[in-house]
Parts: structure tokens; C-alpha cells; sequence
């Protein structure tokens, strides 16, 4: 014989019977999580991918807009590229007429402060 007896229930509170058991699944618990998946993905998708192409395409419209300046600014040079290539010719040629006045190497730099610098410095009267 065993001595482990089953009590009877005491006195004044009677015992709970449990009843069958509900599923876990039903349709009231699966729409509950299916709305929070939702919910969630929403908001995954609204931080992961939606935020980020509006970053990139703003990013893109600042791009398009400096590049739009970058090209009306290459368009006002362009319209003064003929005055330039004249104002270029015209400035080649005076500096041809000069040229001989210019130093060009350290031969002539020598031969400049030996024999050329003495003599305009007496030509100016200027003495120590």
C-alpha cells in the first residue's frame, strides 16, 4: 500500500474543475498578430527604405540644381570665348614687341647687372 493518499478538498472551497483547454490560434489571436506584423513592417519599411530614397533624392535634386548652375556659368564663358581669343591675340602680339626687354635666362640676368644696370643707373644720376 501506498502512503500517499489523495486529500478530500478542505472545507468551505471547492475545487476548480478545468475545463477543456482553448486553442491558441484563434481567429481573434491570429488577426491580433497579423496586425502587429503589419504595424511593424510599415514601420521597417517607412525607416529602412522610404526615408532612405527620399535622402537620395534629395541628394540628387541638389546635384541636378548645381549642375544646372555649373552649366549656365559655362554657357556665359562660352559667349565670351571670341572676345577672350582676341583679347589673347592682341595681348600676344604687344608682348612680342617687348619681349627683348624681359630676362629670360640667368645668362642674360648676368649680362643685364654687369653691363646694362650701370649704365642706366649712372643715366638716372643715382649715387651712394
Amino acid at each position: 500500500m501506498s502512503s500517499a493518499r489523495k486529500q478530500p478538498p478542505a472545507k468551505g472551497k471547492q475545487q476548480v474543475e478545468a475545463g477543456p483547454k482553448q486553442p491558441i490560434f484563434t481567429p481573434r489571436n491570429v488577426g491580433i498578430l497579423f496586425g502587429a506584423l503589419l504595424v511593424i513592417s510599415l514601420v521597417v519599411f517607412y525607416k529602412g527604405f522610404y526615408e532612405k530614397k527620399v535622402a537620395e533624392i534629395a541628394d540628387l535634386e541638389g546635384r541636378i540644381n548645381t549642375q544646372i548652375q555649373t552649366n549656365e556659368a559655362l554657357k556665359r564663358k562660352a559667349a565670351k570665348l571670341d572676345t577672350a581669343q582676341k583679347v589673347k591675340a592682341i595681348m600676344e602680339e604687344k608682348l612680342e614687341a617687348v619681349q627683348y626687354k624681359f630676362i629670360k635666362n640667368q645668362d642674360e640676368m648676368r649680362e643685364f647687372l654687369f653691363y646694362t644696370f650701370p649704365d642706366v643707373l649712372m643715366a638716372s644720376n643715382v649715387r651712394h
